[in-house]
């Protein structure tokens, strides 16, 4: 584990990071501290007690690029913002792109909308039957992270992501 935990440190400090690592939440592991200092940085590029992930890191540095490489002007629509659950990463990372961030969570009954005073809306559906709610050509920028994995019609669900963005 001494080794172990010198790598990562190492790592880390190099910008490369590892797969989690099995013992992080340990505190008497050498890496507790890595995985402490990692939490405190975190400024919004990933949820609260995933810091440690490899996935998210990855997916943090991807978001940040794409959202270097797409001007804010060229975002189409009422330059909305569409992401599952939480508007986190939209909010952290397309914050000049987009004038609203909304927020689709799961629901397994009648699609509903909820309009907040900012104009960003939590739609509350079913993303395989989303056309009964969500109204097409909407969304300039879609973050659809780590979702996929647990539909059971992932075909429905993509076909439906494409009615939802706006052409642009």
């Amino acid at each position: 584990q001494e080794a172990f935990a010198r790598f990562y440190q190492q790592a880390w400090s190099r910008k490369f990071l590892p797969l989690r690592h099995p013992w992080i939440t340990n505190v008497s592991d050498h890496l507790f501290g890595l995985a402490m200092r990692l939490r405190q940085e975190n400024d919004g590029w990933a949820p609260r007690g995933h810091e440690h992930t490899f996935e998210r890191v990855q997916l943090a540095d991807w978001l940040q690029r794409s959202a270097n490489h797409i001007s804010p002007d060229e975002v189409p629509g009422e330059r909305r913002c569409l992401e599952w659950d939480s508007s986190q990463y939209s909010k952290r990372f397309f914050q000049q792109h987009c004038r609203f961030f909304d927020v689709l969570t799961y629901f397994d009954g009648e699609g509903r909308v909820e309009t907040h005073a900012t104009g960003s809306r939590r739609y509350h559906a079913d993303l395989h039957t989303a056309d009964t709610v969500m109204p097409e050509s909407t969304w300039g920028v879609v973050v659809c992270a780590q979702i996929f994995e647990h539909l059971r019609r992932p075909h429905i669900a993509m076909a439906q992501l494409f009615r939802l963005v706006a052409p642009g």
